[in-house]
């Protein structure tokens, strides 16, 4: 049903749906955050842009391990 209604209201080119609370400084998107993820060893998987189970782990745990880091935009 979300993914139905995502799909559907998905335009090309518009902005990639963010969720601020998961974007780790430097990164500015999701995307970036997984890979920044990635480069320091807590995430495994797709630089996609998709806030997956995987991907949220990965982000609350780099914040347990960092929580001077401040997220969001």
């Amino acid at each position: 049903a979300g993914l139905d209604r995502d799909a559907a209201a998905f335009e090309p080119g518009s902005r990639p749906l963010r969720d601020p609370d998961l974007l780790i400084p430097p990164a500015t998107t999701l995307a970036e955050t997984q890979a920044l993820l990635a480069r320091q060893g807590y995430y495994v998987g797709p630089i996609d842009g998709v806030a997956s189970p995987q991907f949220k782990a990965a982000a609350a745990a780099y914040m347990r391990d960092h929580p001077q880091v401040e997220t969001g935009p």
